[in-house]
């Protein structure tokens, strides 16, 4: 897709790809391995990454504007995505990369037969991610709690209709 002289698009890859994003953003001061999360080789688990430059220039070495991972999981006994580890890099925040990715991220699930692709997302958001993650549609859904290391966060939700 582009935008003015930008091009850009969302693609699945692998963890490795947005281990580097991840780390600088949600992990900085820590080890690199922190990055790495429970559940990131599992078999019903994708990583996406919003990358600039078009189909011809996107290859291994273009790095990921912004990044999410979804995780197979449940949200009231219901099958779920679980959202982590969304992060956009540095100096890219505020320019609309992230709510790009999510929107990309929603088709893709659209376009998967349900019954593969559960309609529900829910994630653990940082208290200051909720206003971001409103404007996407998704609704707080739990009272404010801690992270150890990492700070107040609360679950949220999104269901995803069919219509787009």
């Amino acid at each position: 897709m582009a935008e003015g002289a930008r091009t850009w698009r969302v693609e699945e890859v692998p963890v490795e790809r947005i281990l580097d994003l991840r780390w600088a953003v949600l992990r900085p001061g820590r080890a690199r391995e922190t990055a790495s999360f429970g559940g990131d080789s599992d078999e019903g688990t994708h990583h996406f990454a919003l990358i600039e430059g078009g189909e011809e220039e996107v290859g291994t070495s273009a790095t990921p504007l912004t990044c999410l991972t979804l995780l197979a999981s449940t949200w009231d006994g219901q099958p779920a995505w679980q959202l982590r580890g969304m992060a956009t890099a540095g100096g890219q925040q505020g320019r609309g990369w992230g709510r790009r990715l999510l929107a990309g991220v929603s088709a893709w699930i659209l376009d998967q037969p349900a019954e593969r692709a559960p309609r529900i997302l829910w994630c653990n958001a940082r208290s200051s991610a909720i206003p971001f993650y409103e404007a996407c549609g998704w609704r707080v859904a739990s009272a404010p709690f801690e992270i150890e290391g990492i700070g107040s966060h609360v679950r949220m939700v999104l269901v995803l209709n069919e219509r787009r």
